[in-house]
């Protein structure tokens, strides 16, 4: 019997309005003002470039231009936030990141098996986890797996020269991420990043691009008819022009760092409840054999101008340190310890 049937959209709400995930609330807020904002400016621009006011059937400083232009906006935000969370936002994602289909017969033969054992597993510990997962591999020399939305798990091949047990262990930590949905925001930051993309790259640049092209041209003519005062206008708004779309630029890379930082944040804590997942399904030594080979899985000698390098480049880590993971797995394995 298969389980039961859950919306993406309401489930990731239901999900989504908690204290440690307030910094992404007002991120995606103030990125909807954003966009709203940057249309409102963009229909302004249009009129102040080809047209007057008279030529839109309403007026920009009428309340019922304000109101249809969010409606619009709402609609188009739901829309995406909808089609994201959704069979076909994971499809396109899982396209973006080259997952594929497991095609090779000797990597089926070893990797199906060791999957639906930890699928089996995660199964049964949560309810959360759909019946629906499907594995995939990506061309990779980093060995990684990831999750992406709520039915795939997706295994680089370079993860491949790692023991079955490690690789359990991978695989485990991945199912937690989708036990606690956490690649739902994910989704919907890229979908919202995507958005600001569309507005302030995509069709402001199409609107400057078409009005440094007209005055251009106006520098030709004005060359040719030796007009020195229309040249020297001419070559000023084309400063300006340039200038203003290097800003508006500038400030959309800048905005999306910050919502990017803000996403990494919330995934790092992420992380260790992912790692205590594996550890709850029985895989923490396979997990730990991994950790044990990566670069970092020792804390070393850190005096205070290492702790400061160190604070600076977790800022931009999508994961905590590998040796603190290895002290949260061996503290929950001594807490399992003494109540026995």
């Amino acid at each position: 019997m298969g389980r039961k049937r859950t919306f993406y959209v309401l489930d990731f709400l239901k999900n989504f309005f908690k204290w440690h995930n307030v910094p992404m609330m007002i991120y995606l807020i103030v990125n909807l003002l954003f966009i709203y904002l940057g249309t409102m400016m963009l229909t302004q621009l249009y009129i102040s470039f080809f047209a007057g006011d008279h030529s839109l059937p309403i007026s920009l400083t009428s309340t019922e231009y304000y109101v249809i232009t969010a409606a619009v906006i709402a609609g188009v935000y739901f829309i995406a936030l909808v089609l994201s969370l959704s069979p076909i936002g994971e499809w396109i994602l899982r396209k973006k990141l080259h997952c594929n289909i497991i095609e090779d017969a000797d990597i089926q033969n070893r990797i199906i098996p060791i999957f639906e054992e930890v699928y089996s597993a995660a199964l049964r510990e949560s309810s959360s986890v759909s019946d629906h997962v499907r594995i995939f591999i990506q061309a990779s020399d980093d060995p990684n797996a990831f999750a992406v939305g709520r039915r795939t798990v997706c295994i680089t091949t370079a993860l491949l020269a790692y023991s079955d047990e490690e690789i359990k262990g991978v695989l485990a930590h991945e199912f937690g991420h989708l036990a606690h949905k956490d690649t739902d925001l994910c989704l919907v930051v890229n979908v919202a990043n995507w958005l600001t993309n569309i507005i302030f790259l995509g069709v402001w640049a199409l609107l400057f691009l078409i009005r440094l092209i007209m005055k251009l041209m106006t520098v030709v003519v004005a060359l040719l008819g030796e007009n020195i005062a229309a040249l020297a206008s001419s070559l000023v708004e084309i400063i300006f022009t340039a200038l203003a779309f290097l800003c508006v630029t500038l400030f959309q890379k800048l905005w999306l760092i910050v919502g990017n930082l803000l996403l990494l944040a919330t995934s790092r804590g992420n992380e260790y409840k992912a790692d205590e997942f594996a550890f709850r399904l029985g895989y923490q030594d396979g997990l730990l054999g991994f950790f044990y080979t990566l670069p970092d899985a020792v804390e070393g000698h850190r005096n205070t101008f290492k702790k400061i390098l160190e604070a600076i480049a977790t800022v931009g880590a999508t994961h905590p340190a590998t040796w603190k993971r290895i002290a949260a797995i061996k503290k929950l394995s001594n807490a399992r310890i003494a109540v026995y």
